[in-house]
Order: C-alpha cells, then sequence, then structure tokens
C-alpha cells in the first residue's frame, strides 16, 4: 500500500522542509493534511508531530482538526498515524485527544531502567481490551527502533532446582536433557521457556550445573538482563560453587536474586544464614523457596523486576 508523511516540525525548529506535505505556517495545518488524505486514499499517514502543531493553535481547534481528519480518513478507509510528545499540557485537552483516538500505543523511554531500555505498550484500542505486556526495545542508528525480547538466566549448583524452577516461572517450557546416574540423579540439559508476568515477558534460559558447561554461562549472559541463581539451602557446601557460577556468568555486573530453594526441608538454612555463609552484601535478595510446596515464586519474580524496574 502507499502512505503518506506530514512534516509538521522541521520548519518551527529551523529544519529545511523538503518534503511533499510540509507546513511552513500553522495557517496551512488543516489542509495540508486533509490534502494528503485525499492523495492517498486506503493508505497510511503518518502525522509529525502533533504536539508541536498544537503549541500553534488553541484547545478548541486543536480537538476539532483532530476529529475532521479523522473523520476524513475514515471516509477514505486511510489509517493515521499521531506522533504525539506529551509535554506539559492540560489534562483535559490531553484525555480528549486520547478519547479521539482508536488506539494508542505509548513509548516510554526510562533513564533510570538502565538494564531495560526504552519500552512501549498499547494502553487503549476501541476493539479489544489490550494486555498489560510492555515491548521493550532498543534505539537504532541512524533512525528507528528494534523490538527485542529480553533473557533471564537461571543458573546454579547441581541439584538446586533450576529445572523446576523455570517450568513454574514459564509457559511450555522444553528441556533438552538426558539424566546424568550417579549419587545424586541430575539434568544435563537447557531448560527453556517464555515468561509473562506483571507487564514484563521475557525468555528464560536454565542452564546445567556442571562445570564441563561452564562455557554456556559465558554465552548466555552476555544478553542476560537478570540472572536467578538457584541454590539448595541443605547443602551449603554447594555455596561456593554458586558464588564461582555468578562470577562466570558476569552475573556481578546484571541484576541478580539468590534462590534459596528447599525450605520446606528441616535442615534448610534461613535466608540470612545462606547470606553469612556465602558472604553476600544486603544488596542481592536471597528468597527462601520451595518449589515443592509452590512457595515463594512470585516473591522471587517480584525481587527481581524490583530490582530491574528500580
Amino acid at each position: 500500500g502507499k502512505a503518506f508523511f506530514v512534516d509538521g516540525s522541521s520548519y518551527f525548529i529551523g529544519a529545511p522542509v523538503t518534503g511533499k506535505y510540509g507546513i511552513e505556517d500553522y495557517s496551512q495545518i488543516e489542509e495540508v493534511v486533509l490534502k494528503a488524505i485525499a492523495d492517498v486514499p486506503d493508505g497510511l499517514g503518518v502525522i509529525n508531530n502533533l504536539s508541536t502543531l498544537m503549541d500553534y493553535m488553541d484547545d478548541e481547534e486543536t480537538i476539532r482538526i483532530i476529529n475532521k481528519w479523522n473523520q476524513f480518513a475514515r471516509e477514505q478507509e486511510t489509517i493515521l498515524l499521531y506522533i504525539f510528545t506529551e509535554w506539559d499540557y492540560e489534562e483535559d485537552l490531553i484525555e480528549k485527544i486520547k478519547n479521539s483516538m482508536d488506539c494508542l500505543i505509548n513509548l516510554n523511554t526510562i533513564e533510570e531502567r538502565v538494564i531495560i531500555g526504552q519500552g512501549f505498550m498499547v494502553t487503549g484500542a476501541s476493539w479489544v481490551t489490550p494486555s498489560n505486556n510492555m515491548v521493550l526495545f532498543n534505539i537504532q542508528r541512524p533512525g528507528g527502533v528494534k523490538i527485542f525480547i529480553p533473557k533471564i538466566l537461571v543458573t546454579g549448583p547441581f541439584n538446586a532446582g533450576k529445572s523446576s524452577f523455570v517450568k513454574n516461572i514459564t509457559t511450555d517450557s522444553v528441556s533438552v536433557d538426558r539424566m546424568a546416574l550417579g549419587q545424586v540423579p541430575t539434568t544435563i540439559a537447557m531448560d527453556i521457556g517464555h515468561m509473562e508476568y506483571k507487564g514484563f515477558t521475557a525468555d528464560v534460559f536454565g542452564t546445567p550445573g556442571q562445570e564441563r558447561f561452564d562455557l554456556i554461562l559465558d554465552v548466555l549472559s552476555k544478553e542476560a538482563v537478570g540472572a536467578f541463581i538457584l541454590v539448595d539451602s541443605t547443602a551449603p557446601k554447594t555455596f561456593p560453587r554458586a558464588k564461582e557460577m555468578m562470577k562466570k556468568c558476569k552475573a556481578e555486573a546484571i541484576p541478580r536474586v539468590i534462590v534459596a530453594n528447599k525450605q520446606d526441608l528441616p535442615d534448610s538454612l534461613s535466608p540470612e544464614e545462606i547470606r553469612k555463609v556465602m558472604n553476600m552484601g544486603q544488596n542481592i535478595p536471597i528468597i527462601p523457596v520451595s518449589l515443592m510446596r509452590n512457595e515463594g515464586i512470585e516473591e522471587a519474580l517480584d525481587a527481581l523486576l524490583e530490582i530491574l524496574y528500580r
């Protein structure tokens, strides 16, 4: 299909206007867009930037013109995409603009969220109730955005419950594994799944605990935004291995949460006891969990999200 672009910003910021549908005077705003819609019926129109144009119109005129554009676009079966920066406008005006649209997409840049970066989400639509999931993206050069799905790493010593944890926090998880028989049967595998929790979506990768698979940690951790380090609360002799894995997977540089599994067993150490044995600072959450009883899992997820969204 065909598309058009209305340049309503360049002239007002002192840049040259080179496009077919450029606006050099606020009095042209209404007619330029109507002409573009008429020229490209059954197409897509991008209006950049609505907020810049609003600075040269009063509130009533703004709403009247937007409604007129939208009505004419519907008649011509043209889709209009408005680019809008929400500055310090009156709340009533913002609400009226939002109500005039069929669908809203928010693009948020949150500087404090250095791990996750930017995200957008559909906040309203006339034909469906949107989910509350945020879609993350990276800024591309020279222009544009690229959607990406973050990766969460689940690692820790053998027999800590990594596979069970991945299955509990993901949907449709897959284990590519074989059983290693010995004194303690354990999984030699990769566990892969996809999680959606409180608007956050991510691919989850669980790794084997044996040292010969440490190379996998290095590969996966390069793209991970966070890590769960599982430990067996009844086996303090495995804690040094857990710290070693944290260093090998570069979890020292990414948000991480220690999941203290097997808290249902009578000889399990408490989170504070584990912190003391592992010599961990207070900045690293240690969450008591019993995968057998399905306890503490949401608390572990909340702890990691709190760090990611901090």
